[in-house]
C-alpha cells in the first residue's frame, strides 16, 4: 500500500516539475524513470489545458494531471466498494446512521463508508481505537475491563460498540479489533484473528480468523469482514 502512494507522489511531482519550466524537465524525466521501475508504466500523457499560469507559478489539478490516478489510488477492493454502496443504500433508505470504532483496520472501514457520495446522510463519525487508552477515552468504557488484557474478547468489543453508539447518538456502531500480525504480540493469539460487533437495533458479535500472517493482507481482509458483518446486521434488523 505504501508503494502505491510513493508511485502517485512520484507521478504527480514529476508532472509538476515538467510544467514549471524547461530546466526542471530533466528532474521530471528522472522521476519518470523511477516510476517506470516501480510500476512498469511510463508517465501518462498530460493535457496541458489542466495547467493555469499566474504570477506565482503553475496551478495544477492533482486528480486530473495523472490520468492513471484511479489505478494507483484505489485503496478499496471491488467487494469493499460494493458493500459500502449497499450499506449506504440501506441506511439512507431507513434514515439511519452508523459510527465506527475500529482498530486493526486502521481507518479503512470509515474510509469505505465515506467513499460513497452523500456519506454525511448516514455517517455519524468514528475513530481508530488502537490503544487501551483510546478505548477508555473515546468509547468511555471502564479501564477495569482491560485488566490482564490478552486480546479483545466478544464482551469487550460489544461494550465498545454499545458505548460508542450511545456517545455519538448513532443508530448503529460497527466495532472491530484484532491481530493483524505478523506476530501474536502479548496476547498469544494467532495473527489473522479479529473480533467484530455491530451494535444497534440488533446486536451481532463474531470472531473471525483469516489464516493469514501478513499484516497488510489482514488489514484488508478485516475491513471486508467488518463491512460484511455490518451489512448483514442491518439486513437482519428489518
Amino acid at each position: 500500500m505504501a508503494d502505491m502512494w510513493v508511485c502517485y507522489f512520484n507521478a504527480y511531482f514529476s508532472r509538476t516539475l515538467y510544467a514549471l519550466n524547461t530546466k526542471s524537465r530533466g528532474a521530471a524525466d528522472g522521476l519518470d524513470q523511477l516510476l517506470l521501475r516501480q510500476t512498469g508504466s511510463p508517465r501518462a500523457q498530460t493535457d496541458t489545458s489542466l495547467y493555469t499560469y499566474g504570477s506565482r507559478g503553475v496551478n495544477l489539478a492533482p486528480a486530473q494531471v495523472y490520468k492513471n490516478t484511479e489505478a494507483h489510488m484505489s485503496f478499496l477492493t471491488d467487494e469493499q466498494k460494493e458493500l459500502a454502496n449497499e450499506i449506504a443504500a440501506l441506511l439512507t433508505e431507513r434514515g439511519e446512521t452508523v459510527c465506527v470504532a475500529e482498530s486493526t483496520t486502521g481507518g479503512l472501514v470509515s474510509a469505505a463508508l465515506l467513499w460513497v457520495a452523500g456519506a454525511s446522510k448516514y455517517y455519524a463519525g468514528g475513530g481508530v481505537l488502537y490503544t487501551l487508552g483510546s478505548r477508555t477515552a473515546l468509547a468511555a468504557v471502564p479501564a477495569s475491563m482491560f485488566e490482564n488484557y490478552r486480546g479483545t474478547t466478544p464482551e469487550m468489543i460489544t461494550a465498545i460498540a454499545d458505548a460508542m453508539r450511545q456517545r455519538l447518538g448513532a443508530t448503529w456502531c460497527i466495532a472491530e479489533s484484532g491481530l493483524a500480525g505478523p506476530t501474536s504480540g502479548r496476547s498469544g493469539l494467532p495473527p489473522g484473528r479479529t473480533t467484530i460487533c455491530a451494535s444497534g437495533p440488533v446486536t451481532r458479535v463474531d470472531v473471525q480468523q483469516t489464516g493469514l500472517l501478513d499484516r497488510e493482507s489482514n488489514m484488508l481482509a478485516f475491513t471486508t469482514l467488518t463491512l460484511r458483518h455490518l451489512r448483514n446486521a442491518i439486513k437482519a434488523a428489518h
